[in-house]
């Protein structure tokens, strides 16, 4: 594995390696080689984006749900970590809120209903898996609503408009 800016010459930081976060990226970097050579090797995934810093790691295990949920947990804190006031704040807590339930129903997780058949009819929980119960409707129509609402405020425009 080798750093790509460094091969592209694109990094100043390269080369002589600084003391900086990409010299630790370089650190992990040999780590990662070191624990994925061989015939037990550990298959890594790496991400790098040097313009804020962040490094994220996967692993085998690591499905594209599992890791759209983690990178879910990064937005609802932020979300939950600004004023109310803040124009934004609406947009990105009532759609992360609308993510969280969608992903958690994305491959059957969640309350599925009791295992009694009469629960798939309409109007009741659904029993089969990844079905959205009329609740989940419910909230997530709620959720558009207060979108709509916030639309209005981060555009300055009346939502009804």
């Amino acid at each position: 594995m080798e750093c790509h800016m460094c091969a592209s010459g694109s990094n100043p930081d390269c080369g002589p390696v600084a003391d900086s976060f990409h010299a630790f990226y370089h650190d992990l970097l040999d780590l990662i080689r070191r624990h994925s050579d061989g015939p037990n090797g550990v298959q890594i995934r790496l991400r790098y984006d040097p313009s804020y810093d962040i490094i994220r790691l996967t692993g085998p295990g690591a499905t594209a749900r599992a890791k759209a949920v983690d990178g879910l947990a990064d937005v609802m804190e932020l979300a939950l970590s600004t004023a109310e006031h803040h124009p934004y704040w609406g947009l990105l807590y009532h759609s992360a809120d609308v993510a969280d339930t969608v992903l958690q129903k994305w491959d059957g997780d969640g309350d599925t209903g009791d295992g009694d058949p009469k629960c798939n009819s309409p109007g009741s929980a659904r029993r089969d898996r990844g079905l959205l119960s009329d609740a989940d409707a419910d909230g997530i129509a709620w959720s558009l609503q207060e979108m709509k609402s916030a639309l209005g405020g981060a555009t300055g425009r009346d939502a009804d408009c």
